[in-house]
Protein backbone atom coordinates (compact mmCIF):
# COMPACT_ATOMS: atom_id res chain seq x y z
CA UNK A 1 0.00 0.00 0.00
CA UNK A 2 1.36 3.29 -1.16
CA UNK A 3 2.30 5.99 1.53
CA UNK A 4 2.23 9.57 0.84
CA UNK A 5 4.20 11.73 4.05
CA UNK A 6 5.38 15.60 3.89
CA UNK A 7 8.24 16.43 5.20
CA UNK A 8 9.45 19.67 7.06
CA UNK A 9 12.52 21.30 4.38
CA UNK A 10 13.82 23.19 7.68
CA UNK A 11 14.09 20.17 10.12
CA UNK A 12 15.29 17.47 7.53
CA UNK A 13 17.19 15.21 9.95
CA UNK A 14 14.65 15.02 12.94
CA UNK A 15 12.08 15.27 10.45
CA UNK A 16 13.04 12.75 8.00
CA UNK A 17 13.28 10.38 11.20
CA UNK A 18 10.14 10.26 12.37
CA UNK A 19 8.47 10.22 8.91
CA UNK A 20 10.08 7.65 7.90
CA UNK A 21 10.32 5.69 10.72
CA UNK A 22 9.35 1.86 10.08
CA UNK A 23 9.61 2.52 6.10
CA UNK A 24 12.09 -0.09 4.51
CA UNK A 25 11.59 1.32 1.04
CA UNK A 26 10.84 4.87 -0.75
CA UNK A 27 10.99 4.24 -4.79
CA UNK A 28 9.61 7.65 -5.52
CA UNK A 29 9.86 11.33 -4.06
CA UNK A 30 7.71 13.74 -5.76
CA UNK A 31 8.09 17.68 -4.88
CA UNK A 32 5.57 20.27 -7.02
CA UNK A 33 5.59 23.90 -6.58
CA UNK A 34 8.63 24.10 -3.53
CA UNK A 35 10.86 26.25 -5.49
CA UNK A 36 9.11 29.36 -5.41
CA UNK A 37 10.74 30.57 -2.07
CA UNK A 38 14.19 31.08 -2.78
CA UNK A 39 14.81 31.00 0.98
CA UNK A 40 14.02 27.22 1.67
CA UNK A 41 16.17 26.57 -1.92
CA UNK A 42 19.29 24.84 0.37
CA UNK A 43 16.72 23.00 2.66
CA UNK A 44 14.89 21.76 0.41
CA UNK A 45 17.87 20.59 -1.78
CA UNK A 46 19.36 19.37 1.39
CA UNK A 47 16.33 17.54 2.55
CA UNK A 48 16.37 15.19 -0.60
CA UNK A 49 19.70 14.53 -0.68
CA UNK A 50 19.36 13.36 2.76
CA UNK A 51 16.59 10.69 1.15
CA UNK A 52 18.56 9.77 -1.62
CA UNK A 53 21.81 9.07 0.82
CA UNK A 54 19.30 6.87 3.24
CA UNK A 55 17.13 5.01 -0.34
CA UNK A 56 19.35 5.05 -2.65
CA UNK A 57 17.24 3.77 -5.47
CA UNK A 58 14.58 6.08 -4.85
CA UNK A 59 13.71 8.82 -8.12
CA UNK A 60 13.19 12.23 -7.38
CA UNK A 61 10.65 13.82 -9.49
CA UNK A 62 9.87 17.71 -9.65
CA UNK A 63 7.68 19.53 -11.27
CA UNK A 64 8.07 23.02 -11.46
CA UNK A 65 7.17 25.97 -13.79
CA UNK A 66 9.38 29.24 -14.29
CA UNK A 67 7.40 32.15 -12.90
CA UNK A 68 7.63 36.25 -13.11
Amino acid sequence: MPVLQGLDWNQPHTDVDSVLDGIETLHYILAADVFYDITVFKSIVQTIALLLRRFQKAICIFAYEERE
